[in-house]
């Protein structure tokens, strides 16, 4: 579906519109507050596009609570919503938040608090939001089977390779970013990326910068292949650990981001889609249990042992292609 043939002319006029990349998704943005759009195009400015959209978000703020209250209501803000083939409707009535999406015409819309936008606690909602638009979009444009899936890590790009660092929240994602800084890589985001599927881009698994807004600035929009993927675990001692296909598959599984888009679904098409992801990716790609402490120097010196073990396990397959 090309939603946006449909409104074409508003794209080519419209002052309040933007297009927003994700992987090869096109997300259409429309608001009509100024100020909003600011901020919009504040944080997603490394990947607006001129692309034809896949999908479309009408979005409405609404400015009834101070940000003191929104920030004390937002923990216990539940939303209830009615899923049904052709599309989700959804509310927070606490935050005078709602919204619906039909995945007839691909159109969601959203009535948000304004400080969603505005506030560091409101991120995490922004997020999970852009997801929710990601897997929606997915399903109209790759019926339910998205080409890369979103995983919760912090990705530094080292000598044309991406190197994923995943863990839950809390464990030291962000930490990485910082200890990286510019001397030992460049961070692509400190919160989460895409990851291409086996059996696309010529089978090389590749790493996209997504628009999801993290702790710390980093949000390129680029495109790298991928090299190894360290899962953080916190210790009194930097090192590493090469993992079985069977540990890495398990413990991969957790780090990616659930594909649940905006209409009726059965839970366990999410998690088959899930497993069979996370098979892929821990048959194709080494990891490894990386255990670091605050220490700059040894968790980047760590990181370098592997890189060149990697680079040395490359050389040695390519010989034993060229005797075979």
């Amino acid at each position: 579906m090309n939603v946006q043939k449909k409104a074409e002319s508003n794209v080519l006029t419209s002052s309040h519109t933007l297009q927003v990349q994700a992987g090869d998704i096109c997300c259409m943005l429309r608001c009509d507050d100024e100020e909003t759009m600011a901020r919009l195009r504040e944080i997603y400015g490394n990947f607006l596009t001129d692309q034809y959209a896949d999908i479309v978000l009408e979005l409405k703020t609404i400015n009834k609570v101070s940000i003191n209250m929104f920030e004390e209501l937002l923990p216990k803000m539940k939303v209830s919503h009615e899923a049904t083939k052709d599309g989700d409707l959804f509310e927070t009535p606490d935050l005078t938040a709602n919204g619906a999406c039909d995945l007839n015409t691909g159109k969601v819309t959203l009535n948000v608090e304004k400080h969603f936008l505005d506030s560091d606690a409101g991120r995490g909602y922004v997020n999970h939001g852009l997801c929710l638009v990601y897997h929606t979009a997915c399903k109209l444009k790759h019926n339910g089977h998205p080409p890369a899936l979103i995983v919760h890590s912090c990705a530094v790009i080292r000598n044309n390779r991406v190197f994923l660092f995943a863990g839950p929240s809390g464990i030291g994602k962000t930490t990485v970013a910082r200890m990286c800084g510019d001397k030992y890589g460049q961070v692509l985001n400190d919160e989460g990326v895409l990851l291409s599927r086996p059996g696309q881009d010529n089978n090389t698994l590749m790493v996209k910068g997504i628009p999801i807004i993290g702790e710390l600035p980093y949000r390129l929009n680029t495109t790298v292949p991928l090299g190894a993927i360290f899962l953080l675990k916190q210790a009194e001692k930097t090192s590493a650990r090469r993992l079985s296909q069977m540990e890495a598959y398990t413990r991969f599984m957790r780090q990616v981001a659930r594909p649940i888009y905006m209409a009726k679904q059965e839970r366990r098409e999410v998690y088959a889609l899930i497993a069979e992801f996370s098979e892929e990716v821990s048959r194709t790609t080494p990891f490894f249990e990386l255990e670091f402490t605050l220490d700059q120097e040894s968790l980047w010196e760590v990181v370098g042992e592997v890189e060149k073990s990697l680079d040395k396990e490359g050389r040695n397959n390519e010989k034993t292609d060229i005797q075979d």
